[in-house]
């Protein structure tokens, strides 16, 4: 093989011109070689098609992998067509990783490039052009070699782990390739919904592609942001199972990716200038991965807070859904069940896991203070439960008194007795002295009851 490219650079450099892989060795640092000069090398591969078969049989990448690998946003539909027509099996060659062209293709779609449109102001918007050759070029590739939607790579990753911003590039994968949905990495065990929830460089798209020169600098890059419209594809539950929920070898969901991504965002104390749009579309993925796990009986309206509830979600996260939706946190849901509700019934279930189920249920005091007075189906408020629970947090305490100070001199409807009694009942295992000393000092006058009798 090495004589074949000799062969090739030879005769390329006879005729005074530099070859195909010539063309294609840019660096990104050098002012005099740092772009594709793309009209070269579509007419090296017309003129020089046998140029193309280079290194297709050896480890190295093949041409056209370098040419997808390049670090520039665009490259024109028509140069891949021009590889496929000279010659056809490069298609099937797969880099020292086991990266396949349609790999790569659908790689670069995952990574956010700068998209600077100053030449023509009149020219189409450059994001859309940049989608739509990219969308053709995977269609060229998955049309030339369909069986490369189930190839994975070394790290046991298939296109599909890394289809994040077109929906259309991602119903092609899926419709070559159904069981990718379900298909998990060897490294890390993720699906393609985690990869799509995660909103940090991951080790594989780092890497820089440029194999042929893997001493060079590594371009910045950083991830686009994920399509709510993908999302919805590779969210979509079956009957045993539901992506959204799958843990990977760490433990991890997207679900549980998809609300660090958005905390860090909401929690950043300087935010820039596009961070409200990020934080929109990753509201709106979220949305997608609640509405697949949370199940709205038929004819009534989805109710994020009282889902994000039930999926614990972050203080943070409750923080924005109820800045989005006030109203629901008054609301009740087909079980007549407040999410303040709902979050004192998960407590009592588990209160071993309540640390942030208490910043949420004092996010939702302070948005409307009316849910501490709210029951639940037995008549009784959250101030009981928790008592009945043992659960403390002094926090969480002071937020319900100060929301419904009533409540401490009310008797609870299904044991008749006073909050703080209740707590100093729970038993053995649940009795919370801490509780009952913070009821007994926001309405000391309640022990008077007692003493009475």
């Amino acid at each position: 093989m090495g004589s074949l490219v000799s062969l090739l650079i030879g005769e390329a450099e006879e005729e005074g011109a530099p070859s195909l892989l010539e063309l294609l060795d840019v660096d990104p640092q050098n002012e005099g070689n740092n772009r594709m000069n793309w009209e070269r090398i579509l007419r090296r591969l017309r003129t020089h098609p046998e140029e193309a078969a280079a290194y297709c049989h050896s480890v190295d990448p093949s041409p056209l992998l370098r040419c997808l690998s390049c670090v520039e946003a665009e490259i024109p539909p028509a140069v891949i067509q021009a590889f496929l027509d000279a010659y056809d099996d490069t298609v099937y060659h797969s880099d020292r990783n086991g990266q396949t062209p349609l790999l790569q293709a659908v790689r670069r779609t995952a990574v956010a490039w700068s998209t600077d449109n100053d030449d023509n102001e009149e020219e189409e918007d450059p994001a859309e052009r940049i989608q739509k050759d990219a969308r053709q070029i995977i269609q060229l590739l998955l049309e030339a070699n369909p069986s490369a939607a189930r190839h994975s790579d070394s790290t046991g990753a298939i296109p599909l782990h890394f289809a994040r911003t077109d929906p259309v590039s991602a119903r092609l994968l899926l419709d070559a390739f159904p069981q990718g949905v379900h298909q998990v990495d060897k490294e890390r065990g993720r699906l393609p919904l985690h990869y799509l929830c995660s909103l940090s460089l991951e080790k594989e798209t780092e890497e820089n592609n440029n194999n042929n020169n893997e001493e060079e600098e590594e371009a910045p890059l950083r991830l686009a942001l994920p399509n709510p419209k993908v999302a919805k594809l590779l969210a979509t539950p079956t009957k045993t199972s539901n992506p959204v929920l799958a843990t990977d070898n760490e433990g991890l969901r997207p679900l549980d990716m998809m609300y660090d991504g958005l905390v860090t965002l909401l929690t950043k104390k300087n935010r820039e200038e596009d961070d409200a749009f990020q934080i929109d579309t990753l509201w709106q993925v979220l949305t997608v991965l609640v509405q697949s796990v949370v199940i709205t009986s038929p004819g009534k309206t989805f109710q994020m807070v009282h889902a994000l509830v039930s999926l614990r979600c972050p203080a943070a996260i409750m923080a924005e859904a109820l800045r989005r939706f006030p109203d629901q946190a008054v609301e009740r849901d087909a079980q007549g069940r407040t999410p303040l509700l709902i979050a004192v019934a998960m407590l009592q279930q588990q209160p071993q896991h309540g640390g942030d189920m208490c910043k949420v249920i004092c996010e939702l005091l302070k948005c409307n203070k009316n849910a501490a007075r709210m029951t639940d189906h037995e008549g009784r408020l959250a101030i009981d439960t928790l008592a009945e629970a043992g659960v403390y947090d002094e926090q969480l305490f002071e937020c319900l008194v100060k929301a419904e100070p009533r409540a401490v001199d009310t008797r609870d409807l299904k044991n008749k007795q006073h909050p703080f009694i209740t707590a100093a009942m729970a038993g053995p295992d649940k009795s919370n002295a801490s509780s009952v000393y913070h009821l007994l000092r926001a309405k000391p006058h309640v022990i008077q009851y007692y003493m009475l009798d």
